[in-house]
């Protein structure tokens, strides 16, 4: 049988993800093993929980340890360092300043944080605008890509071609041709906005319409303008008994302690549905109960729910908590409508078709919910 051998290793992107991807299933399956420290050679890995960034030619001590800003768009301030040697960094690591505990948590950087000096230094990085040799709008040769050379050129010409090209989108095609997934400092939206708008959603969520209605409905605000947010306060771990993810996914893109505390809450016994098109990486992360409804009804969904809740309180009783509602909700019902209400629509009669006030549009929302929506609502999961 032939001998395996291996030469010094190697690292690109594509490396790095599937690496990533790998050590991430052995450490959920618990058999991370001890970092490899060889001695014998001038590149070396580091001790256990002190390396993130691969192979590197200087030891822990050799250079300085200095906090580094994640600008990957998150905002979670999590703790990144890096060692800094002769003006480049050699090392990342995250928070090692105390014991990781669920009282007093680490607050670990994620992989796009520990892997900041690959994308800042490494050799793939483009420092200027390129474009292939033989492309040009008018005449772009796409049986060309993946063989044309690439060619450097200006940034004013590079501006040119992205303003002119979209541009061109908005007069042929119109808005709504134009995708933009999310920003979040939305630092490139109020261009789009002035161009005549665009689509725009994260992950699975739209907000086209979900925001017309959310404040009538009881849901909160959206932030970041326009991007879902999770619920990660400490206490859901210890007090939450069913958990809603509506078109969220956490354990795939929420920042800082949202799918840790989630999952802490899973072992607690806390039982979890998610509402969305797909079963994402979360829904199979916390063996969640999936609820399928079509990109684009989030406010049908949520009137179909109110319509299904309504209707099965009536025929079996026990799923709307009114004590709660009318405490604590302004113009749900008849008997929640403030005293100095200048009209009679209430949201209960706006949902119901033969309620006062209902609206054509509003009248079959309860047909976005299929039956599968039915067993959540008679265990409790719809209780308001």
């Amino acid at each position: 049988m032939a001998k395996n051998t291996t030469s010094a290793p190697t690292l690109n992107r594509r490396s790095f993800v599937a690496a990533g991807v790998a050590a991430s299933a052995c450490l959920a399956s618990g058999c991370a093993p001890e970092a490899k420290v060889d001695t014998g050679k001038e590149a070396s890995y580091a001790q256990q929980g002190a390396y993130e960034g691969g192979l590197a030619n200087t030891s822990l001590n050799d250079g300085e340890w200095k906090f580094m800003e994640c600008n990957k768009g998150c905002g979670g301030g999590c703790v990144n360092m890096a060692l800094v040697k002769d003006g480049k960094v050699v090392r990342t690591k995250t928070d090692s300043s105390h014991e990781d505990s669920l009282e007093h948590p680490q607050f670990r950087g994620c992989l796009r944080g520990r892997c900041a000096a690959e994308l800042d230094f490494g050799p793939d990085r483009l420092t200027y605008p390129v474009k292939r040799k033989h492309w040009s709008p008018d005449d772009p040769h796409g049986e060309l890509r993946g063989q044309d050379e690439w060619e450097r050129i200006s940034w004013d010409e590079a501006l040119d071609i992205v303003a002119d090209q979209l541009k061109k989108v908005y007069t042929t095609y119109g808005p709504r041709a134009v995708f933009y997934p999310w920003d979040q400092r939305n630092d490139r939206t109020p261009v789009l906005d002035a161009c005549g708008g665009y689509i725009a959603s994260w992950d699975t969520q739209s907000f086209g319409s979900y925001l017309m209605d959310l404040a009538q409905l009881g849901l909160p605000e959206v932030a970041y303008g326009g991007l879902g947010t999770v619920n990660d306060r400490f206490d859901i771990i210890e007090n939450a008994q069913t958990i809603v993810l509506y078109a969220q996914d956490p354990a795939w893109s929420a920042i800082a302690f949202a799918a840790w505390n989630l999952r802490a809450a899973k072992d607690k016994g806390a039982r979890f549905v998610c509402v969305g098109p797909f079963c994402n990486a979360s829904a199979n992360a916390f063996d969640a109960d999936w609820v399928p409804v079509f990109p684009g009804t989030d406010t049908a969904f949520m009137l179909g729910v109110i319509f299904e809740m309504l209707r099965l309180d009536e025929e079996e009783g026990g799923i709307i908590d009114w004590d709660f509602l009318h405490k604590y909700c302004i113009g749900f019902d008849d008997e929640s409508m403030p005293q100095d209400a200048t009209c009679e629509l209430h949201e209960s009669g706006a949902v119901l078709p033969e309620g006062p006030g209902a609206c054509p549009w509003r009248a079959p929302a309860g047909a976005f919910v299929d039956g599968s929506i039915l067993p959540h609502l008679r265990e409790g999961l719809g209780a308001a």
